[in-house]
């Protein structure tokens, strides 16, 4: 009965693209459709930007320039060549007259039958797009490209959204519980008409060519264009500065959460004249920034003229444990007693309906981090931000969302079966705003400010900050790259994405066997370069990460060994040869 259903939809699907091929327009356009969601991908969006700006300054050249369009950065041309024909446009180095119809289509089909109602209407704009363009580029299976019948000279280029292939997926994971029946594949026409698929590295050439059922010698090694901001929130080498565009990144999140950024944070909101406790930072390190020779008298706590001496000496107040009108952030005021906080951003993959063990993290960290007096002199306690995967059940909770709570409260909040849990919400984290820490008994009871103490450091006497966690959903996960100093993932293609940023990374693969047997992996971490940094147990994963920024002990060569062999392609300028490689079909 499911078999006939969807052949009957597929053969709608076909008669659809017939009747609308038969009044389509032959303009020779472009169109770019992202299947991920109803919203165009951030590789799509970037290419569409890539390509506009391509073809006007093409306009702008003379018009017989001849312009060859073939890559120029040094990169070799990686279409196949074993056709033998010359695949280079010969008219003015585009193909076109004049600058095409580039068009952006957006949607994806959900497995339920309202969700493909809904998607009819996307599939007709789908169609028709299709049917008046000269390229389709795809970022996922499209069943209005792979069904119909693709009209002659037409070229179809896949992009595919995980290029890293770390976990199995379309042809390889057919009659497996986290894939497709063959017979479901097969009627689907999964992945067909493709001409070019796009593959970063030699090393997952083979894992594509069984995922997309093609030869090797369709796969052009080019990177998607999400990679040059990768490259742009890169970890600058020593001696070097970073990037304007990681700074920017860096000092916005810290300036949304003021907590992780330690002195920064507070001298930005300083340079903008605010005076809010929200904004507070290390009082040495403003005025050393704001007041130069003065810091040692503003660090006492003497007036000085201006609002900045007032932001620093409310700044030192709140560091002694003295209240201040309104709530005040915990990690804000841990900020201001010592350093910044570890970041540790974790950012799982798609368990296929099941949740991610985000909870097991958040403990093993309180755990790990209860029984060292401290992480290190440079940093003052440890921030867990969780960066879930969008259809993962736990990134739904709206309450949970960009704010902060103790490792009791997120693990309440887990547990709880309801999607409100105010017992968790502190009145003074409701008036102060989602950037507010939640805090505890003691805190709410006092109404002091105070910094959340491990049980070790109450008994040694130091005051070091218990760690905090915080779910993200305002910031993509390519911007953490910049503020965080630890990325804890697994099986995503954020493995080697954070890699290829510079980014220490530890992989939590607490399921490696059931995911194994759900699914299948081309890429057992365990066995490569960052082997070391994979842990079956959080607890000794949280231990490994305090260790190694204790002893700055990271093995930043096995990280960009890692990256290198997944990811061949440059972290600059994939935008513009991508767009120069589809102008030219």
């Amino acid at each position: 009965m499911k078999a006939f259903a969807l052949k009957l939809a597929v053969g709608i699907v076909r008669v659809l693209a017939g009747l609308v091929g038969m009044f389509a327009r032959r303009r020779g356009g472009i169109v770019l459709i992202s299947c991920q969601g109803d919203k165009p991908s951030q590789d799509i969006l970037e290419l569409e930007n890539g390509l506009r700006k391509f073809f006007a300054e093409q306009c702008m050249r003379p018009q017989d320039s001849g312009a060859d369009i073939r890559p120029q950065d040094g990169r070799a041309d990686m279409r196949p060549q074993n056709s033998g024909a010359d695949m280079r446009p010969q008219d003015g180095g585009t193909g076109y007259s004049g600058t095409p119809r580039i068009r952006v289509v957006a949607g994806r089909m959900r497995r339920s039958a309202g969700g493909a109602i809904l998607f009819v209407g996307r599939l007709l704009s789908m169609l028709r797009a299709i049917a008046s363009s000269r390229v389709v580029v795809i970022d996922a299976y499209c069943l209005a490209v792979s069904i119909p019948k693709k009209r002659p000279g037409q070229k179809v280029v896949q992009l595919w959204h995980a290029p890293e292939a770390i976990k199995k997926f379309s042809w390889q994971i057919v009659d497996t519980p986290a894939g497709y029946s063959r017979e479901t594949s097969e009627i689907l026409q999964m992945h067909r008409n493709y001409d070019y698929i796009l593959c970063p590295a030699d090393a997952t050439r083979p894992f594509f060519a069984e995922s997309f059922g093609y030869p090797e010698s369709v796969f052009v090694k080019y990177g998607l264009p999400s990679l040059d901001r990768v490259g742009l929130m890169k970890r600058p080498a020593p001696g070097e500065d970073e990037s304007p565009e990681r700074a920017s990144a860096r000092l916005s999140i810290h300036g949304r959460y003021p907590g992780l950024g330690g002195a920064e944070a507070g001298a930005g909101a300083v340079g903008e004249g605010k005076t809010e406790a929200g904004a507070i930072a290390k009082a040495g390190a403003i005025a050393e920034a704001v007041a130069g020779a003065k810091a040692g008298a503003v660090g006492e706590g003497k007036t000085e003229a201006g609002a900045i001496a007032k932001v620093v000496a409310k700044a030192v107040a709140v560091g002694e444990g003295k209240t201040e009108a309104g709530p005040i952030a915990i990690a804000e005021a841990g900020a201001i007693a010592g350093a910044r906080p570890l970041t540790v951003v974790y950012a799982p993959t798609f368990r296929d309906g099941g949740a991610a063990d985000a909870a097991g993290l958040v403990r093993a960290f309180a755990e790990a981090l209860d029984k060292a007096a401290a992480v290190d002199s440079e940093y003052s306690g440890l921030a867990l931000v969780l960066k879930l995967h969008p259809f993962d059940p736990g990134y739904s909770n709206g309450d949970e969302a960009n704010r902060f709570a103790t490792p009791a409260e997120f693990l309440a909040m887990a547990k709880s079966e309801t999607p409100k849990n105010e017992a968790a919400q502190s009145e003074a984290a409701k008036d102060s705003g989602p950037a507010a820490i939640i805090q505890s008994e003691t805190v709410k009871d006092s109404g002091q400010a105070a910094p959340i103490q491990s049980e070790s450091a109450k008994d040694s006497g130091q005051a070091a900050i218990a760690p905090f966690v915080l779910k993200d959903r305002e910031f993509p996960l390519t911007d953490w790259y910049a503020a965080a100093d630890v990325i804890v993932t697994d099986y995503s293609g954020v493995a080697v994405e954070a890699a290829a940023a510079g980014v220490a990374s530890y992989y939590y693969i607490y399921d490696i066997d059931d995911y194994m047997a759900r699914r299948g992996l081309n890429v057992d971490l365990r066995e490569e370069a960052v082997g070391k940094y994979a842990f079956l147990d959080a607890g000794q994963l949280a231990s490994k990460v305090l260790v190694d920024f204790s002893r700055g002990a990271y093995d930043y060569d096995a990280l960009a060994a890692f990256s290198g062999k997944y990811l061949e392609t440059p972290l600059s300028g994939n935008t513009q040869a991508l767009a120069r490689f589809i102008a030219g079909l």
